[in-house]
């Protein structure tokens, strides 16, 4: 029987488009006229803030918009009711009406810092990168000593990706502030996007030094440190964010951190409920559900029907699935919802669901709801709901929970199976390898995880074999330069589209003899349909679980490490010999990942 969980709060968003009746303009236009020192007025508005941020808390921010805004026609100057509204607004997902709201506070008071700084804080608190670059600069220009206005310009000009810019400000402005721990922090975080985390660690140890607490230096050093596989030093450090208690919407940040360093140590459980947070509602890119369904805490579901609700990439739908059958078993009625590329695979995958569907995303002034709506269509209202990432809490606990051999739990068409080792025979070379060389987002954080094609060289130097091209998006240009380099013509077809005929890749992969790939969903292909793979890592991947060179997802999967950061030619070498050794001897294929 599943394991109660605690609950997490899902928002109930508003429909595309809708619009709140409340017009800024127009109140703001007429409202100069109040007194702002009168004491009975600060009462009414400290009242109705406390009511409007107990129902935030709660999440129930359309009803908490109701108090504040009220709090805000009675002063529309008062800080409070301005972060409180816009706050709210933010929420549901108002974003225009917020960007609206900082526009009117700015012309109604050009020359004021403090509201320049105020409404410049709220751009960064909402995401709102753009405008908040142009809010602090305003700020700085009417308070150049304070290094709030500095810090926030640079954390925008971060997010927007001009490191260069923001680097190139933070060392400008740190000789006026040497004891600023934040600016210190920022310029960590800066240089870490840019050049990596080794580059950022001097910086952020710096704020470390002048705030010992400071949430987003520890959270940061969290994050630096699962960049570089130091798991340990990534629970140390995120422990000690969470025991900060930072009440803003970034917590979830060192929560979900302290989930991958507990689950890459193999502290299973804790891990689990660490990783709940990724959906916290606070979170502005988090998944806003429409349907309005009850989340399962682990009733018994005997007789009653549950929704698995997708998450996160095609990768992570695929390593979730893992679950299903164990679900399955429980004896609900059980709808799975799935990325459209998936939806035949799943259907042949998983026969006994009631029904397996697609969804839409739907973007609302930034935020983003995810919509099913043939579940709005079945005759019988469903149960419950549950994310497919939450599936492991319940049914991943332990090393013993995961079924052995592991993996081989998705189902291609083996008639296209069929299709695809009768096309691949044709081809020379005894031994099948399918290959993927790098994701589809890459950036300072995630490149730390891609090889270099030139590292391949032991690879395509390895007798009898025939390389496949698993490797989706456009990757003509680095075909080419493999068979230039290497003298390898990698097989690829332009008969099947590697990014969006999924289950046809599932044929293909399974067509294959074994996989040799680095973190990517081709991999996660790969052992759902039960192919040998050898995974290429800078260091121990989170789902080992602390059994690497194994998994216990999958038994047929083996991880190539590299001992030093960046240092993939052993690596590489190590794969070459194992594919030169099921080249020379067929029906050793399995030895190869022992």
């Amino acid at each position: 029987m599943a394991t109660e969980i605690a609950p997490v709060a899902n928002t109930t968003p508003t429909e595309k488009g809708a619009e709140l009746a409340i017009d800024l303009e127009d109140f703001a236009s007429g409202a100069g006229g109040r007194s702002k020192h009168d004491p009975k007025l600060a009462a009414r508005i400290t009242k109705l803030l406390k009511k409007g941020n107990r129902l935030s808390v709660k999440h129930e921010y359309r009803l908490a918009l109701a108090y504040h805004f009220a709090a805000w026609q009675l002063d529309y100057e008062n800080p409070d009711s301005v972060k409180c509204l816009a706050h709210t607004l933010g929420q549901l997902g108002e974003r225009a009406k917020a960007i609206h709201l900082f526009e009117i506070l700015m012309r109604l008071n050009p020359g004021d810092p403090d509201m320049a700084g105020l409404v410049g804080q709220l751009a960064i608190d909402l995401e709102m990168w753009e405008q908040a670059a142009a809010l602090n600069r305003i700020y700085i220009r009417l308070k150049p000593d304070n290094d709030l206005g500095y810090n926030n310009l640079a954390t925008a000009l971060r997010h927007m990706e001009r490191f260069d810019e923001a680097i190139a400000l933070l060392k400008d402005v740190l000789p006026m502030f040497p004891e600023s721990a934040a600016l210190w922090n920022t310029l960590g975080s800066a240089v870490s996007f840019r050049d990596g985390i080794e580059a950022a660690l001097p910086f952020y140890e710096e704020a470390l030094r002048l705030n010992p607490g400071l949430w987003h230096a520890l959270n940061n050093l969290g994050r630096g440190f699962y960049n570089i596989g130091a798991y340990d030093k990534v629970v140390h450090y995120c422990e000690r964010a969470n025991a900060a208690k930072l009440a803003n919407k970034d917590q979830h940040q060192s929560h979900v951190g302290l989930a991958m360093g507990y689950l890459a140590l193999g502290r299973l459980r804790e891990g689990w409920q660490e990783y709940e947070w990724r959906q916290d509602p606070s979170r502005n890119t988090a998944i806003r559900w429409t349907h309005g369904l009850r989340r399962w805490q682990g009733e018994d579901l005997a007789g009653k029907s549950i929704l698995v609700c997708p998450e996160q990439g095609v990768g992570d739908e695929i390593l979730f699935a893992a679950c299903f059958p164990d679900l399955l078993g429980e004896g609900a009625q059980v709808y799975i919802g799935a990325e459209k590329r998936l939806v035949s695979l799943f259907q042949r995958s998983f026969p006994t669901a009631a029904q397996i569907g697609d969804y839409r995303d739907i973007s609302n002034n930034a935020y983003r709801y995810r919509d099913m709506a043939w579940v709005r269509e079945l005759e019988r209202p469903i149960d419950y709901y549950i994310e497919a990432g939450s599936l492991n809490k319940f049914y991943r606990n332990r090393l013993e929970d995961f079924p052995h051999p592991g993996g081989g739990h998705l189902v291609p068409d083996p008639a296209r199976v069929a299709f695809w080792r009768q096309r691949l025979e044709q081809r020379d070379g005894s031994l099948k390898v399918g290959i993927c060389w790098r994701s589809g987002l890459r950036n300072a954080d995630r490149n730390v995880w891609y090889t270099a094609l030139a590292d391949w060289a032991p690879i395509f130097a390895a007798r009898d074999c025939s390389f496949v091209n698993l490797q989706y998006g456009d990757c003509a240009e680095e075909l080419a330069m493999i068979k230039d380099r290497f003298g390898v013509a990698v097989a690829d077809w332009e008969d099947i589209d590697l990014k969006n005929d999924l289950d046809e890749v599932a044929a293909l992969t399974r067509a294959c003899d074994v996989v040799v790939t680095i973190g990517a969903a081709p991999g996660m292909m790969a052992m759902a349909v039960d192919r040998p793979v050898l995974w290429m890592f800078p260091f121990p991947v989170w789902w080992a679980f602390g059994q690497a060179p194994k998994t216990p997802l999958h038994a047929r999967s083996r991880l190539f490490c590299c001992a030093k950061p960046g240092d993939w030619r052993p690596v590489t070498q190590a794969v070459a010999e194992r594919l030169a050794l099921a080249a020379a001897k067929p029906g050793v294929i399995d030895e190869i990942v022992a």
